[in-house]
């Protein structure tokens, strides 16, 4: 959904018809607030915060960058200038209103999730004993096996790193880190902005969940490596 949605905002010369980009866009967007994941947020937040800093990052290098409400000399426009930062000033209302109904309630949140028991804890300790497991078995890990063959109540470790870490040992998750290294190089290279910043949505949503454990993941990381 994350990797639709970043494609459907980005890729212009791709989806060229404008209803067939909003649609995506749309289902995308639905698929990832419908499924209340957080991993999904985190997903989509590391996707769109790639594809801005690295487009940031090529317009300064390339030494394009330029402001649109201002002028070659150095004179604001006034109708871009308004065009630009009225409609930022009238959603940035909302959201400093629920930053401060968030920050005056802090503590009540935090209580709630001490009530209900976070998942956040669960994974850290699922994490934990992926961890303490492969430094016993540094080199070859659980040789494969999932987490499930070793604790009777941790059927899921959350996390593609610790998985693979788990399962493979400090070689395997260095060799998968090393894979997704000339991933990412080789499509910034090739200017592949929004592929890569697909790539980032994968990265962000293996961290905490295994997000090559199921097909869908897998097919994706294999089409990657199919086009490198």
């Amino acid at each position: 959904y994350c990797f639709a949605f970043v494609s459907a905002l980005f890729d212009q010369k791709t989806i060229q018809n404008i209803f067939i980009r909003g649609s995506v866009g749309i289902f995308s967007i639905l698929g990832i607030v419908l499924t209340f994941s957080r991993s999904s947020i985190l997903s989509l937040f590391f996707g769109l915060f790639s594809y801005a800093l690295i487009s940031i990052f090529e317009s300064l290098r390339l030494k394009k960058f330029k402001v649109n409400f201002i002028s070659k000399n150095l004179n604001i426009i006034p109708k871009k200038f308004i065009s630009i930062f009225v409609p930022i000033l009238f959603f940035s209302y909302p959201v400093i209103k629920f930053l401060g109904i968030i920050t005056k309630n802090i503590e009540k949140i935090f209580s709630i999730f001490k009530v209900i028991g976070g998942s956040e804890s669960t994974r850290l300790e699922r994490w934990k004993f992926a961890f303490d497991f492969t430094v016993i078995n540094p080199i070859y890990g659980s040789s494969y096996l999932g987490v499930w063959a070793y604790d009777d109540i941790i059927g899921s470790l959350h996390s593609s790193y610790f998985d693979i870490l788990f399962r493979t040992g400090f070689i395997g998750l260095f060799l998968y880190l090393l894979i997704l290294f000339d991933l990412i190089t080789f499509f910034y290279r090739k200017k592949e902005f929004v592929i890569l910043s697909g790539i980032f949505c994968l990265l962000g949503y293996g961290i905490t969940y295994e997000s090559f454990l199921w097909p869908g993941g897998l097919c994706i990381m294999s089409i990657l490596i199919f086009l490198r």
